[in-house]
Parts: C-alpha cells; sequence; structure tokens
C-alpha cells in the first residue's frame, strides 16, 4: 500500500512546500543579520549555525526538490554561508594601532583654566 503525501490546493506536496517556506523565512533572517549585526560575531555565529542545519534538513528530503530548485538552494546557502563568514570576520577585525590615549589636565593656577 502506497502512501501519497499530502498535497495542498496548489497540488504542492506539503513538506516541499515547508521546505520553500523555511527557506524564505533562512533568506530574509540571514538578510537581516548581515545589515544589524555587523558587530555580533556570536549573532552571526548563530545564523551559520542555522543555515548548516537547514542545509542538512534538506538533504534528507532532497528527493522530493526538484533539481532545478535544489541547485538554487545550493547556491543560495552556499551564498549566505560567504557572506556570513566574511560579516564575523570584519566585526572580528581588530584595530591596528593602539587607541589614543586621553589628554591630560595640567593645572596652570589661572581660574576657570585647567
Amino acid at each position: 500500500m502506497n502512501a501519497q503525501i499530502p498535497q495542498d490546493a496548489q497540488g504542492i506536496h506539503l513538506p516541499l512546500k515547508s521546505i520553500y517556506s523555511a527557506f524564505e523565512l533562512l533568506k530574509d533572517d540571514v538578510q537581516i543579520a548581515l545589515q544589524t549585526q555587523l558587530g555580533a560575531a556570536c549573532h552571526l555565529e548563530e545564523r551559520i549555525c542555522t543555515c548548516l542545519r537547514f542545509w542538512e534538513q534538506t538533504l534528507q528530503h532532497s528527493q522530493l526538490i526538484p533539481p532545478a530548485n535544489m541547485d538554487v538552494i545550493c547556491s543560495s546557502i552556499h551564498d549566505m554561508l560567504t557572506q556570513l563568514q566574511a560579516a564575523k570576520l570584519q566585526s572580528s577585525d581588530t584595530a591596528d594601532m593602539d587607541a589614543p590615549e586621553p589628554a591630560k589636565l595640567v593645572y596652570t593656577g589661572c581660574p576657570g583654566c585647567p
């Protein structure tokens, strides 16, 4: 007895639709992270882990995804990971020089003047 995969009103298999929906949400999440979290390497690392988890889960269901769509997902995940890694490196970039020392106050003896 072959079990049928449930379909929505448009004829798209529900697990496949879930993968596409998750992919769209992931793209939005990564885009927001790249725009708002340049200074937070730990938050960018979380997004990298999220992309990798999505990739692993997508590979488990790759037989449901048409090859052309799988190619788009593959290249998009690769691009997301590359951009997140670059943003993470940029945020952890250290300064080339030490911070300047603050000015010292010198008492001159005159009122109103340091």
